[in-house]
Order: structure tokens, then sequence, then C-alpha cells
């Protein structure tokens, strides 16, 4: 009986509904639209991992269209990797790193966050604004607490230079270090030795 169909020009391969099924699973697609770049700009969702200061894991609160039945869902979503904007917080390996980590944990882990992405950078993370549920942006408090450096290379932010001049004002955070060494700098002595 299942030869008829196929010596017709047919296909096995319907649902019940009589459409026909693709012949990838959900999850193989989804996967491949990840490995190729493909991430969610604008989202919201529950902070599950801090790297470091200035890097986060969040699960979206939806998972893609075609992640199978709605029970499958869960089981398909992956936390996107989020990389703050306009800010660089210490390398865990140098001075107030650590900290840094532990601050955004303390503003951001287990809680519901608001991710405005500006695009995905070279290792594949969302680089955007982080949004807190009460309405603060955790790029702010950051630089605002002084965990972290106003990335002039990369912004033009006014609010983002205020904040990281009263941060050195009240010595606040890294600020309190003699000579705190920004993490970009830091990187390349790394690199050169």
């Amino acid at each position: 009986m299942i030869v008829l169909p196929l010596l017709a020009g047919g296909s096995c391969d319907r649902t019940a509904g009589g459409e026909t099924a693709t012949a990838d699973p959900p999850a193989a697609r989804t996967e491949r639209a990840a490995g190729q770049g493909e991430r969610p700009l604008h989202f919201s969702g529950r902070v599950v991992a801090v790297g470091d200061g200035d890097t986060l894991d969040v699960l979206a609160d939806e998972a893609p269209a075609d992640a199978g039945r709605p029970d499958d869902r869960s089981r398909e979503r992956r936390p996107v990797r989020v990389r703050l904007v306009e800010i660089d917080c210490p390398e865990l390996g140098q001075p107030f790193g650590r900290k840094a980590r532990q601050a955004t944990s303390a503003l951001c882990f287990g809680r519901t966050v608001r991710v405005d992405g500006t695009g995905v950078d070279t290792f594949g993370r969302v680089l955007g604004i982080v949004t807190l549920a009460d309405g603060r942006s955790l790029n702010e408090e950051l630089v605002r607490l002084g965990y972290a450096w106003w990335f002039r290379r990369y912004s033009r932010s006014e609010t983002l230079r205020a904040l990281e001049d009263a941060a050195r004002a009240k010595r606040a955070g890294l600020w309190a270090d003699r000579d705190p060494v920004p993490p970009w700098q830091w990187r390349d002595r790394s690199r050169n030795r």
C-alpha cells in the first residue's frame, strides 16, 4: 500500500492534516540557523549565566517558531550570549575582574532582562544594551558602580562619560586602585607576553 503513492509520484511524508512533512527535524533547522550567525537582537529572558562583568547568557522567553510542539520548545531553547556594548569591564584575571562579575551577577543573575541588540560580534555574541526589570540600564549601572570603563572607542554616550567621571571622582569600584589598567590595554599586554 505504501508503494502506491511513491509510484504515483506522491510522498509518504504527509502529516494528519495533509501537509508535507519537512526533511529536517525542527532541532536541525534551529541548529543550522544558529550556526549561520542568526541571532535574535531584541528579546527578553532570564539571565542564566554571567561569564564576566560584561558578558552574560540570557535564556530568551520564546523559542524559535520552528522549534516543534509547544512542550518541546523549552528543550530547544539555548541561551543567547550577550556582550554589553559601550562599556568594558576588567577581565577576570586582572584587578577588579571578579568584583565586576559579582556586581553583574548581583544585578541580574536569575532575573528577567530586556536585550536591545545592535549587532553580532565575531564571536557570535549579541552586542546590546541590557535593561533590568526596574528599568535601569545594566551597562550604565556597571559604569556608575565603578566596575566598567566607558568604552570611548566604541561609544559617544555622554551619559556613560558622566557616569564614569562621577565614579572616578568618588573612587568607586576599580577607581579605588591607584593606577587602574583598562581591559583593552591589559588584553594587549597579555597577548604580547
